[in-house]
């Protein structure tokens, strides 16, 4: 049996995942077990970090690492795919990632939201292949019509790496109008989900979303020097609109990430709408046998 292993987004290394309570209750690799007994051994990817393992502190397991493996869907992952709870609550990418890698030291928690879609975008590319049809709603004419999409051609987001400190998510910039120098860092997957979860809370109580101002709230670590919270709390919700774009765009261009935008036509032949639109993420994408 060949042993060549596939690329998505990049090149590949052998991995091996271990399962439990196999044989004996001992524990062996699942994909040497599987090649043992059923002379079947399950394909290994490996996919390019937007980040490059740049951003990620001393000590976390993707420290300056720039590829991750991992394997692609099987039934197992299809059960967290279709679990109703883990939709619901927000995690199912996460946990769905979580199964799918190879270093299971790595939390999907704290990855940066570019790295997880990338990862994401690859483990569904290797599992189904790089073509997606999905049904879109064209924003000028309205109709809803089918697309597929070349997943294969995504493009990662370039860093400007000359700013950026190995395992520091943290940058400065001096802000247009107020003249503030601020320090602001970069959201992990878990303190975007935090953010969403606030705000959702606070609608919930009937209280206006507040989504700007908490996100600046979040984001800035210290202005002029000065890091107390409540005076950087007090900042963030009084900062001009041009400083909180400018402040917005820098956390963009240093935010790693993937292109994921693709060219519609629209297929009415009265409009031929033509737009670059984000990927829509339907049940067609994790289930690509799902009418569409």
């Amino acid at each position: 049996m060949s042993n060549k292993r596939n690329e998505v987004f990049g090149s590949t290394s052998a991995v091996e995942s271990t399962a439990k309570n196999i044989e004996a209750m001992q524990t062996v690799s699942a994909n040497d077990w599987l090649e043992k007994e059923f002379g079947f051994k399950t394909q290994v990817y490996e996919v390019p970090l937007p980040s490059k393992g740049l951003l990620y502190p001393e000590g976390h397991p993707l420290h300056l690492v720039e590829s991750v493996e991992f394997l692609p869907i099987s039934t197992r992952e299809e059960d967290i795919i279709r679990n109703k709870k883990l939709i619901e609550n927000k995690t199912m990418g996460s946990e769905l990632i979580r199964s799918c890698l190879a270093n299971k030291r790595i939390d999907p928690k704290t990855l940066f939201p570019g790295d997880a879609l990338a990862i994401l975008y690859a483990i569904r590319t290797a599992s189904y292949g790089a073509e997606y049809t999905t049904k879109v709603k064209c924003q000028s004419c309205g109709t809803v019509q089918k697309a597929t999409i070349d997943l294969g051609e995504l493009d990662i987001k370039e860093m400007p790496e000359e700013d950026i400190v190995p395992g520091v998510a943290v940058f400065s910039t001096k802000l247009p109008v107020s003249g503030i120098t601020v320090e602001y860092r970069i959201f992990t997957e878990d303190e975007s989900a935090k953010l969403g979860d606030e705000n959702d809370a606070r609608e919930k109580r009937g209280v206006p979303s507040a989504n700007s101002t908490v996100a600046m709230q979040s984001l800035i670590v210290s202005a002029n020097g000065v890091s107390e919270r409540g005076k950087i709390n007090l900042l963030a919700s009084r900062l001009p609109g041009q400083d909180a774009l400018h402040l917005r765009q820098e956390v963009a261009k240093h935010e790693p990430g993937i292109i994921n935008k693709y060219l519609f036509s629209c297929k009415n032949s009265d409009c031929r709408h033509e737009a670059m639109q984000g990927i829509p993420f339907g049940i067609e994408f994790w289930l690509p046998e799902a009418d569409v």
